[in-house]
């Protein structure tokens, strides 16, 4: 029989249960569980920042200079070229930065002037340096790229009247930047020396470079380039280090057998000044610049570097002072400005460069002169050039026409490439009065515009101002005046170079005695077709070479100077004669340029003319090879005869360009690109856009 007592019995029990009790008390608390495992590091940062992106340059800037018991100290600012701030460490921004400090003290003189400077932070040697101690910079706050640093020099000396500068390098990479920062303790007004300016410098050094980049003001350099820095075997004080070094293969010592004018490893001995060295004020031309007054100290002595005193050990090339002079002290009393026995200025500003030079001015272009200009220029006829003779501004009196002297008429074209040329020596007798009063004359060339010739040409004149008979000669700018010979009207030759880029170095271009000294004249007979004919060597060899004189060749050759990789000789005057069959050989190997090679703006006046393709128009630089036909049953060490055995044409911008690049590989690269017919393929590789464009490896500085 089934069992059906189980479900009845649950049904019983469900039944009756009561209601809730109230809730018991609070259990004791568990034993603590163990811990969890750390997590992972999040990213790096600074105080919770992220970093963030800048240019790749660098900018430091100064804010303050301040002075207390613990010595100086300077608040600066980094950033790259858009102002964006620079982590220091180099943790927030790309690239460290590495700054370095240096200060100094600026003396007075009694009147109050600036004198020199004398710096805190040296070397083991006591002499002026920069420091940068890691543990003397603090952060002020990072996104501002503000930081302090406490100089670790003692501020032995420091008078607080007086003005104390900071120089701040800063070096990220590449990228460098400088500045200087000047105070003093006591809050008064500080002063600043400037003997030379920037803008001399840069005048022919474009901008001034020196310890590789570092510094490129003067301002910067008298900080550590002073006496205090100076040593027995190498006086680097700025006065004396400049001059030695512009004055370089001139230095009397040198030129006397003394040892060569070297700073360390610098050898300096082949430094040329471009202009005359006489010239003190191409570089002193700051608000201290006068160079009279402190006659016979080290900068006098350091151009005049053969001369000593009797209390001095004179060297084998160098020569007592004369009289009694035994030291320094007395010599602004035959020293001054002017006058007394030998006044500075009156023994520096001579010649062409002296306060009282006339100038002369010949003028051939009808918009300054309405009669001026030049006339039959049609094939077959005799050109007459009419011009006025200025000097000092006013018209040159009839009386005075005699010291006109070395009078030279050009004409030469045609002028998209000029190729002839031919000169009138013109002797004052030959002029034709067309107007005395204003001094206006003429002169009828001699040969007639040959039958053949076609386009445009030029006319340029050349001569001198003679006030003294066998004194000084003057020689005028060289004025120079396109014309048509069978053109509609003239077309003048393209400007290359600018005349006045060459006078910023130069001050006064003057070459072949002074008489040449515009670059649109000197093209006349520097041309594609003129090569060293009269001054190469005349020795009785089988064969010599004389190399192109073309301008744009010859320009080149000479400026790349010590970077030449061949031989650049070209010979000058006197030329090769039988006692002297080498003649006057000028070897441009050794030549230095103050800026970049690359600094085609330094002569060039626009890019348009340094750029490629040139045009068609141009013609070939020309080598010529010279014979030697005189009979060898009569050796002699000069030629009689010489004939021309062979040329050799150079396109036009292998001729421009292998005249810098000048290395066997590199010519060879350009004949390899270039046709039998002569036709350059230098444009597909270094044109406009391409790859290897001219425009990104040339220009500027």
């Amino acid at each position: 029989m089934p069992m059906r007592f189980a479900p009845l019995l649950l049904i019983v029990v469900a039944a009756c249960e009561g209601p809730a009790g109230p809730a018991g008390a609070p259990g004791s608390d568990g034993s603590n569980g163990t811990n969890g495992s750390n997590g992972s590091n999040g990213s790096n940062g600074s105080n919770g920042l992220a970093p963030w992106l800048t240019g790749p340059d660098v900018r430091v800037t100064i804010s303050a200079l301040t002075f207390d018991s613990a010595g100086a100290h300077v608040a600066f600012s980094l950033t790259d070229a858009s102002g964006v701030a620079l982590d220091r460490s180099g943790l927030l921004t790309q690239t460290p930065v590495t700054v370095s400090f240096a200060l100094a003290q600026l003396g007075e003189n009694p009147d109050g002037s600036p004198a020199q400077y004398t710096a805190y932070t040296t070397n083991a040697s006591g002499q002026a340096a920069t420091e940068s101690i890691d543990a003397s910079f603090a952060t002020v706050d990072v996104t501002q790229g503000t930081y302090t640093y406490t100089f670790g020099a003692a501020l032995t000396g420091e008078v607080p009247t007086l003005t104390q500068t900071a120089l701040a390098l800063a070096v990220r990479g590449p990228s460098i930047d400088r500045t200087t920062f000047s105070a003093r303790p006591d809050g008064g007004t500080t002063i600043a020396r400037q003997v030379v300016t920037d803008a001399a410098c840069d005048s022919c050094h474009a901008t001034l470079d020196a310890h590789v980049g570092s510094y490129t003001s003067t301002t910067q350099c008298i900080l550590c380039h002073q006496p205090q820095s100076s040593t027995p075997t190498a006086d680097i004080d700025f006065k004396v280090m400049v001059h030695e070094i512009h004055d370089g293969a001139s230095l009397p010592s040198f030129a006397k057998g003394g040892i060569p004018n070297a700073f360390g490893t610098a050898d300096f001995s082949t430094v040329v000044f471009p202009q005359n060295i006489q010239r003190c004020g191409a570089c002193h031309a700051g608000t201290q610049g006068n160079y009279y007054g402190n006659a016979g100290n080290v900068a006098c002595l350091s151009c005049h570097d053969d001369i000593t005193f009797a209390d001095q050990t004179a060297q084998p090339w160098q020569t007592q002072h004369i009289g009694t002079i035994t030291s320094t002290a007395q010599c602004n009393l035959c020293h001054p400005k002017s006058g007394s026995i030998a006044g500075i200025d009156d023994e520096h500003l001579t010649g062409l460069i002296a306060p009282s030079a006339p100038t002369l001015t010949l003028v051939l272009d009808p918009a300054s002169c309405s009669q001026c200009g030049i006339t039959n220029t049609a094939p077959n006829q005799t050109p007459v050039v009419t011009f006025q003779v200025m000097v000092g501004g006013n018209p040159l009196p009839a009386a005075s026409i005699g010291q006109l002297t070395g009078l030279v008429a050009t004409i030469a074209g045609p002028t998209t490439d000029i190729q002839t040329e031919w000169q009138d020596k013109i002797a004052t007798t030959a002029l034709v009065a067309v107007d005395a009063t204003n001094a206006i004359y003429s002169y009828a060339f001699v040969e007639p515009i040959p039958p053949s010739t076609t386009g445009s040409y030029e006319v340029g004149l050349e001569g001198f101002i003679q006030p003294v008979a066998n004194g000084t000669k003057y020689p005028t700018p060289n004025p120079v005046l396109a014309f048509a010979v069978t053109d509609g009207s003239a077309q003048a030759r393209r400007t290359i170079v600018d005349a006045q880029h060459c006078d910023s170095c130069h001050d006064q271009l003057a070459l072949h005695g002074g008489a040449r000294n515009n670059p649109n004249y000197c093209v006349f007979c520097h041309n594609p077709m003129a090569s060293d004919t009269a001054g190469a060597p005349r020795f009785e060899v089988p064969s010599t070479l004389a190399p192109s004189i073309d301008f744009r060749r010859f320009i080149h050759k000479i400026h790349m100077g010590d970077q030449l990789s061949q031989p650049y000789v070209i010979g000058g005057y006197p030329f090769p004669t039988t006692s002297n069959p080498a003649g006057a050989q000028h070897d441009y190997n050794s030549l230095r340029f103050p800026q970049p090679r690359t600094a085609c703006d330094a002569c060039h006046k626009d890019p348009s003319s340094w750029s490629q393709p040139v045009p068609t128009t141009y013609l070939p630089s020309t080598d010529t090879t010279l014979a030697c036909t005189d009979s060898p049953l009569v050796p002699t060490a000069y030629c009689n005869t010489v004939v021309v055995s062979a040329t050799t044409k150079i396109p036009p911008q292998s001729s421009v360009c292998t005249s810098c690049h000048d290395a066997p590989y590199t010519v060879a690269h350009a004949q390899l690109n270039t046709t039998s017919g002569g036709v350059e393929a230098c444009a597909a590789c270094h044109g406009p856009g391409m790859q290897d464009d001219v425009a990104l490896f040339h220009g500027g500085p």
